[in-house]
């Protein structure tokens, strides 16, 4: 048994089958659309999977999600 598992490893032991089965092969193996799907399972999953993923982004600046650009830069 392997104790360092990849952040990859880590992300996708975290969703659940029917939300893994969203991804593309080629997604499945992203950390980013993991973490995207992850972070969508855990707080956006009101929002359609396609939508979630095509338009909204993640803010380094606010630590969330927002459709488009996030306000926090008009400020």
């Amino acid at each position: 048994m392997n104790i360092f598992k990849s952040k990859i490893e880590k992300l996708t032991l975290k969703i659940i089958e029917k939300n893994l089965l969203l991804l593309d092969i080629s997604e499945s193996k992203s950390e980013y659309y993991l973490q995207k799907l992850y972070d969508w399972q855990e707080d956006y999953d009101w929002i359609e999977w396609e939508e979630f993923k095509n338009k909204w982004s993640y803010c380094n600046r606010c630590k969330g999600y927002s459709e488009g650009q996030c306000i926090c830069y008009a400020r």
